[in-house]
């Protein structure tokens, strides 16, 4: 069943690799995703467009959600692979494609200078000190 390779996934990537909390976190939000609609299914017996189709569902609610969980699906299917589980990772085909359209992620400009830094908090207080 899907679920219980999703949760020896979970654990065992938990034990095998020095991760942060966010990301456990994250592990554990995704996998739950995939077992909700194929937690009962035989892992062998689940398609690349079973996935796909998901994956559209999902991006009805968040883009980026969705490209994850089909990361996510990709990886548990490779730990079926090399268990024997499954012969093929349904997935693997779509490595490098985004099954949905992600959203443009804008980052803003940062000062990560230290002097750089100091000059605008020395702006800021020259602005803020009223003029004698």
């Amino acid at each position: 069943m899907f679920a219980m390779v999703a949760n020896n996934w979970l654990n065992d990537e938990r034990i095998n690799k020095n991760v942060s909390q966010v990301t456990v976190n994250n592990w554990i939000k995704y996998p739950n995703v995939l077992i909700k609609y194929f937690g009962d299914y035989p892992i062998a017996s689940i398609t690349t467009p079973q996935i796909i189709n998901l994956c559209k569902r999902i991006q009805l609610t968040t883009n980026c959600t969705a490209n994850k969980v089909k990361g996510i699906a990709s990886r548990i299917f490779a730990y079926a692979v090399v268990h024997n589980l499954i012969s093929y990772n349904p997935l693997a085909s779509l490595q490098d494609a985004r099954v949905v359209k992600s959203n443009h992620v804008k980052n803003n400009p940062t000062l990560t200078n230290p002097p750089e830094f100091a000059c605008l908090i020395k702006d800021i207080d020259n602005i803020i000190k009223p003029i004698l």
